[in-house]
């Protein structure tokens, strides 16, 4: 078993060791080595920064007919460092700071090279991810070093064809030097000219001094600065993976993607988006919303007419946003939601919903089944949020981290188990509508609508819950759920080459990349 495990999905202690290079696997209880069973393999999230376990047992349980893998990986400064130094190292690339990666790789190279020996089959594994999993999906789909290792794809609630999920490594090195000072391991010119005191004193530092010098900095140099992402090296990662994809250098394999409506509500993420000074939920303004997308872009080298449009459609005074807030509704005690929604709606298009949307055209386009979905079920039951929202994580405990075994009310319970029926069907039998075979642990239901891939409906989503209404547990098909995405898409190529370019980019200094 592994090593490492965070007690948190937010703040407090971090816990653990770098002593985390293992898998976890999960086997039905009857199985037999020659079984050939398909394989479910997860590479947990966290924002790079901290993970956790599974619950393998529930997964394995739903079915009897999945070997599940867990694949732990180096995260925070141990997964993702770079310096000037770890980088001279590493002849010819120069490169440093993609642990992480090359560990999801050589833990899928690992699955592909013994998974037989539990009864998987290595020629029908499905590699899963979630939030930060999720952007590793959409590396795990670019590095050539996974060719071959995966036939099936799952990606929830996020992406990485963009530099807000991806740095490059110039700006990692020089905010890597920041995290070296901190703990205790400064470069001096003179006298260390090649680096050598300097990652000597890096190796030999202690866990808690490398994890003290990251904590007082973790929200700026997580997310404002990009100093612990992925960076293209020339090796696990070759180029930025929008250019990557655009060339069609991606592995082409059947896909199962989606969202939640609401991605942004989740407290935990918005102290990381600065409004005017303010915390994102503490906005109330109007003015709060124009700043923000004038920052969003003004960065980026956005053209006039795109930072107008985006303005005009996110202020529109007649708007009813995807969280069912307009512009004047209040929480009851008198604050206007109408700022906060349209915030939210903004971060969750750029940071999780249209990467999924553009990853699922992108494999659709290239011949391979693609199945999007849209998740708007809205429980009493989930984790807080202004007006109980579909927000960041809420529809991952309804289906492969199940959760059903606690739930007590129906309508969630239906959602939980249509989840499942529908994910279990695509990483048994490649598609999530055939359910032929299956002895699911609750049973089957019939009647669930066919769920179309977008290589034969175009944007056509399954949408799971009306999220028009408290805890409509209605399944259906609907298009263009996310036409929003257009308006972005237009504004994101602008600053997808640009990799240091992000929301809330505030550094002076002029790093290769950046206009």
């Amino acid at each position: 078993m592994t090593k490492i495990i965070s007690p948190s999905a937010s703040y407090g202690p971090y816990l653990g060791a770098e002593d985390c290079l293992y898998v976890d696997i999960w086997v039905p209880t009857n199985s037999t080595a020659d079984e050939k069973l398909p394989v479910l393999v997860e590479i947990p999230g966290g924002g790079y920064v901290e993970t956790s376990f599974a619950a393998g047992a529930d997964v394995v349980s739903l079915t009897e007919a999945v070997v599940y893998v867990f694949i732990h990986y180096r995260v925070n400064i141990f997964g993702f460092l770079s310096t000037t130094g770890l980088s001279q190292e590493t002849s010819p690339y120069l490169s440093s700071g993609n642990y992480g990666l090359a560990d999801w790789t050589l833990g899928l190279q690992w699955v592909h090279d013994n998974i037989d020996l539990f009864g998987g089959d290595p020629n029908r594994v499905t590699v899963h991810g979630s939030s930060a999993g999720a952007w590793a999906m959409s590396l795990v789909q670019v590095t050539p070093k996974t060719k071959g290792l995966f036939q099936q794809i799952m990606v929830e609630s996020g992406g990485s064809d963009q530099s807000i999920t991806v740095s490059s490594l110039e700006k990692k090195e020089v905010l890597g030097q920041t995290l070296a000072s901190a703990a205790g391991c400064p470069w001096n010119e003179t006298s260390d000219p090649d680096y050598a005191l300097q990652n000597a004193c890096l190796r030999n530092a202690s866990i808690i001094d490398l994890m003290e010098a990251f904590i007082p900095q973790d929200t700026f140099l997580w997310y404002d600065e990009h100093a612990l992402f992925p960076a293209p090296d020339g090796w696990w990662l070759p180029d930025y993976p929008q250019t990557l994809y655009d060339s069609g250098a991606f592995h082409q394999v059947p896909i199962l993607a989606g969202s939640a409506m609401d991605e942004m509500n989740l407290i935990q993420f918005l102290p990381y988006l600065n409004v005017s000074g303010q915390w994102l939920y503490n906005a109330t303004a109007w003015e709060d919303v124009a700043g923000w997308c004038k920052n969003f872009t003004s960065k980026c080298g956005v053209n006039v007419s795109a930072t107008g449009a985006l303005n005009d459609y996110y202020l529109d005074p007649n708007r009813t946003f995807d969280v069912r807030v307009n512009r004047n509704s209040t929480d009851g005690v008198g604050t206007n939601m109408g700022p906060y929604a349209a915030m939210v709606e903004i971060s969750s298009g750029v940071i999780f919903q249209c990467p999924v949307r553009r990853n699922l055209r992108h494999q659709a386009s290239a011949g391979q089944p693609a199945f999007g979905y849209t998740f708007g079920y809205r429980s009493p039951n989930a984790a807080g949020g202004v007006a109980a929202f579909a927000e960041h994580g809420s529809q991952l405990g309804l289906g492969f981290d199940p959760l059903a075994p606690y739930l007590t009310n129906t309508r969630d319970e239906f959602i939980a188990h249509t989840m499942q029926q529908y994910w279990a069907s695509f990483v048994i039998n490649g598609y999530p509508n055939n359910f032929t075979g299956i002895d699911f642990s609750f049973g089957v239901n019939q009647t669930l609508p066919r769920w179309p891939s977008q290589t034969e409906a175009g944007d056509t989503v399954l949408r799971i819950g009306n999220h028009d209404v408290m805890q409509d547990s209605t399944i259906d098909t609907v298009t263009g759920a996310y036409a929003y995405c257009d308006l972005q898409d237009a504004v994101i190529p602008s600053y997808t080459y640009r990799p240091n370019c992000a929301p809330g980019y505030s550094l002076t200094n002029d790093f290769k990349g950046c206009a």
